[in-house]
């Protein structure tokens, strides 16, 4: 009867004996003449806030993001306000507050005859939209520069679709942009508004991170 996980007896004759475990842990071995046991499994996955509605408001802000957070993903799902001519700014901060000057960022977007606009940004990294009511669909990337440093670089891709056409809507372009923002201290929070006092007026978005 040796072999047999958790029954009291020996496995493989070694006279180590194994234990039970409880749910979701997994079997582990620490080495020759140490007895095997049941451990918690080891964590790694990211992890997902509750989505945010954005259909009213200025600013929406993602905080308590924790310490040793490398990557984020900011996931906007159809985000429209009722501007004309105004982009999305996304800024981070740490404990002292959110952030408004010192990001190094290169923003644009294309449509079907090539490059449509494009601008070079200081106060936040940008989501160019510039049409009233379009949907934004995409997501922003910003990831910390070195092991334990406070650069962090920037990176978004999105679809701007049609107004009122939704998230699976005609696309009347896309959004790109690229950017890097050291901060002070630890970054624990992330803020995305519109332009020049804007209101969110459809759609909903979350982070992710790890």
């Amino acid at each position: 009867m040796s072999g047999i996980v958790g029954s009291g007896h020996n496995i493989r004759g070694s006279g180590v004996i194994a234990k039970l475990g409880t749910d979701g842990q997994v079997f582990t071995s620490a080495g020759a003449g140490v007895s095997a046991t049941f451990e918690d499994a080891a964590g790694g996955g990211f992890t997902q806030t509750s989505a945010i509605a954005t259909t009213s408001g200025t600013n929406h802000t993602f905080t308590s993001i924790p310490s040793g957070t490398n990557i984020i993903y900011l996931l906007l799902n159809d985000v429209s306000i009722n501007n004309n001519d105004d982009d999305f700014l996304i800024t981070i901060g740490d404990s002292g507050g959110l952030e408004t000057s010192g990001y190094n960022e290169f923003n644009g977007r294309i449509n079907a005859g090539g490059l449509n606009t494009w601008t070079k940004q200081t106060a936040a990294w940008h989501i160019s939209v510039k049409a009233i009511a379009y949907g934004v669909s995409g997501f922003c990337q910003i990831v910390r520069g070195d092991a334990n440093g406070l650069i962090w670089h920037f990176s978004a891709m999105s679809t701007i679709n049609l107004t009122g056409a939704g998230e699976d809507g005609s696309c009347a372009f896309s959004s790109f942009s690229t950017g890097v923002k050291t901060l002070s201290a630890e970054l624990d929070r992330v803020d995305i508004k519109g332009d020049a006092g804007s209101t969110f007026d459809r759609g909903s978005m979350t982070l992710l991170y790890i």
